[in-house]
């Protein structure tokens, strides 16, 4: 109703919830949309897709699915946005989401200048359910030796080095 107010053309319309629906690999779904994505912005889209997915691995890949209808709910996003999820697991919500935003610097300090940056947020409450619901059983840290220098920072953490290079878990109060 949203696209139809605007003025966009039914077949257009059609072709974007298709584009939505999209099933199959992630290289499925990047074949599908270079058939129908035809502006300059949704060739960029599609090339930074494939760019980050050529960073991955085989094994990679298998933990990655391209959610063509994934929206992050910000507008200063300008590039490929992420949601992340936890496997198996009946809390079904994301307990991460970010993505690339070019022009949030520029924008909080009043510059042309462009920063380029990428963000990740993590849902504590989220990520504490998922533990509580796992009834896994985790130490509390992996430090074996809790360094507290008094007045010897410097001597602490040459300390903490000389530890850790004897593969002794150690970390130091600062």
């Amino acid at each position: 109703k949203e696209l139809e107010d605007k003025g966009i053309d039914d077949g257009e319309i059609d072709k974007l919830l298709d584009a939505f629906d999209a099933s199959g690999s992630n290289d499925d779904k990047l074949r599908m949309l270079k058939s129908i994505l035809t502006s300059d912005i949704g060739k960029e889209g599609l090339k930074e897709l494939e760019e980050v997915f050529s960073y991955l691995s085989e094994a990679q890949k298998k933990n990655i699915v391209f959610n063509v209808s994934l929206a992050r709910g910000l507008g200063y996003y300008t590039g490929t946005i992420f949601e992340g999820f936890v496997r198996n697991s009946k809390i079904t919500s994301s307990i991460c989401g970010g993505g690339r935003y070019d022009q949030m610097i520029s924008l909080l300090i009043d510059s042309k200048k462009e920063f380029p940056c990428i963000g990740i947020s993590f849902g504590l409450d989220v990520i504490s359910d998922v533990m509580k619901l796992s009834k896994n059983e985790s130490e509390k840290t992996v430090t074996r030796v809790f360094v507290i220098p008094i007045k010897t920072p410097r001597e602490c953490f040459k300390l903490c080095k000389q530890l850790r290079d004897a593969c002794i878990n150690a970390d130091m109060d600062f």
